[in-house]
């Protein structure tokens, strides 16, 4: 090690509190970058594990109906372009009855079980559930629905022979567009099979309906099954577009090929149409907040080193007066670099693993104590992927701005001669126009006042660091901020809180009143303390061209379409720039709507008479599946009243007018207090329940079907779980089958608990980013005072008295605080922006200004200078004059 080298190493020590500091930068920062990569990576993994737990790892899948579908799956190849290849069909169907009719005898259609046969490796491959007992190993074995053996058979056991007699399809025999349970219920079974339980399977997704559909599955495939799925891993996947169009069969109607979308998209292969830019929107994310750090640690590593060869200007000067070249001190700084970095680095990237691994133990010791145990599930399943490539990219990057952090200061330092260096006469140039200032900062600050200006002014260049030091530290934090902001709403737009505890949804139901007995007793329960109910049906309606807004016509997936369609011929005559769209009918029980009505301020009279006038949202909420993203926007160009002409087919598909018209007489924004938000893909008209029940009433004198009513009932319950069960047993009890009953409390609670946890997350990355930002204004500011210790000196020495200095501290501060907060106000915003359209990739939403955020950098930018500059001034008071005055440390 050469004597310059020492020196440089000597100095380090010297001043431990600044390269302590600077270490600490060092660590923060690459640290944070390690946590930034690491998450993304592990963010992005976990999508494409849960793509595969949710779909299997295939590439395409071949579907097929029929026997020459079938022919031209064997023609697939197994091998070669084939990385792995398996097959699932369907051995048959079993009808069900309602087992909570009287002995039970009731032949109305309950349920149904869908026996599925797989191959060996489709067990292995296709996501089944939690499995008690084992896989089937042959054609006799098969797998029971845990579902099933709770609701019909808990007697079951693994072992016990079970029979079933099934429904199966022939050749040629069509499926058509028919109901599933109306189909089987035409059909007399046609195959009985016996097997030996293997098992009990609990399907990770059920629904708690009316209306039930269980499946098992039996080991091995029979080429007498018609309904045949091949599953393909493809051995290049990113050719699949290749291979696809070579093994495509001649005839498209015997087979459908789907590609696994979810999966290509995430390892970017490409999709088959339907695109959710996730990739773009981890990797958009990753880069704003690896930018955000890099910006905030190039300029604390800078500074420090910055503000080092300022200090040991007069240093460099004496060595290069007796011997030492520039290219020799130069590397003394970027050797003080090394150091820094070979401490800085490793311990940087540790504690950024470290951080990662601490926070998924924080995040499920916190969802544990919130009972939340599907959130600690997905946290479990967010594996650490190191990526050793991330982790060099880190280091270097980390390196590489060390040492120019460390080159340039020292470059532009000894551009100047010796002599000018010794004395420091650079340090300060004068140009006495610019050095002019106002006369408020005389009346209000007086002298004091006028020198800190001035001297803000003449040595722009030393301050410059501790403006952009506060600037980075505001965009900082008023970034993270608004993406935590953006991200609560991205959740909430999502998963659309509900207000209510309970639903029951009901559809297919002729009998209105039997429902109206029902939800009576729904609400005479203990359990339930507020509940209401609905009824809905869409007809069709048609709009002039210059009534609609253009989005509703020309934007991605539009409600409304031309009259060109032949759906839409029927008796109607084709007029030009008349479009047809979908409209939803919706009617809330009496209590309920004249509660709404109150709410919203209008008269009663105006909608429970016979003239058929509604209150409509015409605020459309489409995802498109072009841009991936959710949109919002008004359906009509204004917020007039309107009066729609009704259609709706008949029993032969032929589109019948209505007579009667509906008038939307006031638009809405927000639903009745127990129901979910207004957001709809069509445009909707609420009624009161008798005039949609005349309304449908006409509707079927003309001719037109109705039998789609879906019937919703929500509550507020003070126990939702006893209450859903109840419910439940009711509605069974009540004959219905096609039925679901959620409890909302439950998913609520889930919600809130997630919004949380983000929060937390967002918050600690938050905090950690801003210990960055302080300890670059902390080290920039005290680094500039102590260089000033001559000029602090000087004035003491010609008489300036402490309330002087202080009240010049003061306006310092100000002139710091203020201009940091005018650029930095603006980048911040800026980058809101740019955040903005980044996360309107996946979810439209409105641009959000975070208020609180501004306010609290506001004030902490000042508290942080003003602490600082006591720090550094109560420091200077301990030097001598004299030593002031010669610029001695």
């Amino acid at each position: 090690m050469n004597i310059l080298n020492k020196v440089a190493l000597a100095y380090l020590k010297k001043n431990k509190t600044r390269t302590l500091v600077t270490i600490i930068g060092v660590v923060l920062s690459v640290g944070l970058m390690t946590i930034v990569t690491t998450l993304a990576a592990s963010t992005h993994h976990l999508l494409i594990k849960n793509a595969i737990t949710n779909n299997g790892d295939y590439t395409l899948r071949y579907d097929t109906l029929d026997q020459k579908g079938v022919d031209f799956l064997a023609t697939l190849p197994q091998k070669g372009e084939v990385q792995e290849s398996y097959t699932t069909a369907t051995a048959g169907y079993l009808l069900l009855n309602n087992p909570q009719a009287p002995n039970n005898t009731s032949e109305e259609a309950y349920g149904s079980v869908w026996v599925h046969a797989y191959d060996l490796l489709a067990f292995q491959k296709r996501p089944l559930g939690k499995i008690k007992g084992h896989l089937p190993k042959n054609n006799h074995e098969i797998l029971v629905s845990e579902a099933y053996r709770q609701d019909f058979s808990k007697n079951l056991k693994v072992g016990d022979l079970f029979s079933l007699d099934l429904i199966t399809f022939s050749q040629g025999e069509t499926r058509g567009d028919e109901q599933l349970l109306d189909l089987l219920a035409k059909k007399a079974p046609n195959r009985k099979e016996t097997y030996k339980i293997a098992g009990f399977v609990s399907p990770k997704y059920s629904s708690e309906s009316g209306n039930r559909s269980y499946e098992f599955y039996v080991a091995g495939v029979s080429t007498l099954d018609q309904e045949q799925t091949r599953f393909l891993k493809l051995t290049h996947p990113e050719k699949w577009q290749t291979f696809k169009k070579k093994h495509q069969p001649k005839n498209t109607e015997n087979v459908e090929i789907s590609l696994n979308n979810e999966l290509s998209e995430l390892q970017g292969h490409g999709t088959d149409g339907m695109t959710t830019h996730k990739n773009w929107m981890i990797l958009g994310i990753a880069a704003i907040f690896a930018g955000l750090i890099a910006g905030g640690s190039i300029l604390l590593i800078h500074n420090a080193f910055a503000m080092s060869v300022n200090e040991r200007l007069q240093q460099f000067g004496l060595l290069a007066s007796i011997g030492a070249t520039k290219k020799q001190i130069r590397r003394s700084v970027i050797f003080e670099g090394f150091s820094i970095a070979l401490i800085g680095i490793p311990l940087g990237i540790l504690v950024g693993l470290a951080f990662v691994i601490l926070g998924k133990t924080g995040l499920i010791a916190l969802a544990d104590k919130l009972q939340e145990q599907e959130l600690i599930a997905v946290i479990q399943q967010l594996t650490l992927t190191v990526n050793w490539q991330s982790l060099v990219a880190a280091a270097c990057i980390g390196l590489i701005m060390i040492l120019l952090s460390a080159w340039l200061p020292a470059r532009q330092a000894l551009k100047h001669s010796v002599m000018a260096v010794i004395s420091q006469q650079q340090q300060i140039k004068l140009n006495a126009k610019k050095l002019r200032t106002g006369k408020l900062s005389g009346k209000l600050f007086g002298l004091s006042g006028t020198l800190a200006q001035k001297n803000f002014k003449r040595n722009k260049k030393a301050y410059r660091p501790t403006i952009l030091s506060l600037i980075v530290s505001i965009v900082l934090f008023i970034g993270a901020s608004a993406l935590v902001m953006y991200g609560e709403k991205s959740i909430a737009y999502s998963f659309q809180q509900e207000k209510c505890d309970v639903r029951m949804a009901a559809y297919d139901v002729t009998d209105q009143d039997k429902l109206k007995e029902l939800f009576a007793k729904y609400d005479q329960l203990t359990e339930i303390e507020q509940g209401g109910w609905s009824v809905s049906d869409f007809v069709t309606t048609t709009l002039s061209k210059k009534q609609l807004n253009p989005r509703a016509i020309h934007g991605n997936n539009p409600p409304f379409y031309p009259d060109d369609l032949e759906v839409y011929e029927g008796d109607a005559p084709k007029e030009k720039d008349i479009y047809y769209g979908s409209i939803q009918i919706v009617a809330f029980d009496d209590q309920t709507f004249k509660g709404w009505l109150k709410q919203l301020a209008l008269p009663e009279e105006d909608y429970f008479d016979k003239k058929l006038n509604a209150l409509g949202n015409q605020v459309i909420t489409s995802y498109s599946q072009e841009t991936g993203k959710t949109e919002r926007y008004p359906l009509f160009q204004d917020d007039q009243p309107r009066q729609l002409t009704l259609r709706g087919s008949d029993d032969t598909g032929k589109m019948v007018t209505l007579k009667n018209p509906i008038t939307l007489q006031h638009y809405i924004n927000e639903l009745p207090a127990l129901f979910s938000s207004s957001d709809n893909p069509y445009l909707t008209a609420y009624l009161p329940v008798d005039n949609y029940n005349r309304l449908f009433e006409t509707m079927e004198d003309t001719g037109i079907s109705s039998a789609s009513h879906h019937y919703l009932y929500q509550a507020t319950s003070s126990n939702a779980d006893q209450a859903t069960k109840k419910m439940r047993t009711m509605a069974q009890a009540a004959g219905l089958t096609n039925f679901f009953v959620s409890n909302i409390q439950q998913e609520e609670q889930t919600l809130r608990n997630m919004l949380l946890l983000v929060k937390v997350i967002a918050y600690s990355f938050i905090a950690v980013i801003s210990l960055i930002a302080i300890a670059n204004v902390f080290n920039t500011i005290s680094a500039n005072l102590m260089l000033r210790r001559r000029e602090f000196a000087m004035l003491e020495s010609v008489g300036m008295s402490p309330k002087g200095f202080t009240q010049m501290m003061a306006y310092e501060c100000l002139l710091y605080g203020s201009k940091a907060l005018l650029w930095g106000l603006s980048l911040a915003l800026a980058l809101d922006f740019l955040l903005y359209k980044i996360v309107n990739f996946g979810i439209e939403q409105p641009f959000i200004i975070p208020w609180g955020a501004i306010a609290i950098s506001i004030a902490c930018v000042f508290i942080i200078v003003f602490i600082t500059m006591l720090y550094g001034f109560h420091k200077l008071k301990k030097e001598n004059i004299i030593d002031g005055l010669r610029g001695a440390s």
